[in-house]
């Protein structure tokens, strides 16, 4: 990476990455993303999360280590969804008790697309 592109994501937060602010890390990250001894970083601050996740905080307060699909803490996980799926309805959450269409309609959604700032413009990246 070009120092003139690093310093522009380190002051521009719609170069990459638009939902996460501009800054030095974020831009070296970005800039090292392809370094074998920093990959495993970058993938952290910007790769897919997991369909479930599920930490112990005693023990990896640092949340590292995904115990989700490990089957010793199935029950565990087992009982969190039970509950997590009984107060979504509780508390009458549409994505549970809804039509599915509720989130893909105004005001979740721009009824018009929305114009990109005049001076935004974003490159992908090499």
């Amino acid at each position: 990476m070009r120092p003139t592109e690093a310093a522009s994501l380190e002051k521009n937060t719609h170069l990459a990455f638009a939902d996460m602010d501009a800054s030095p890390t974020k831009a070296w990250l970005i800039g090292h993303r392809n370094d074998p001894e920093w990959q495993t970083h970058y993938d952290y601050a910007f790769g897919l999360r997991p369909a479930e996740e599920l930490y112990d905080l005693r023990k990896d307060p640092d949340e590292v280590k995904n115990l989700a699909a490990d089957p010793a803490f199935a029950d565990v996980k087992r009982r969190l969804a039970e509950r997590l799926m009984t107060l979504l309805r509780e508390a009458g959450d549409p994505r549970v008790t809804g039509d599915g269409e509720t989130f893909e309609q105004p005001p979740f959604t721009n009824p018009e697309p929305v114009a990109a700032p005049a001076k935004a413009r974003v490159r992908p990246l090499p």
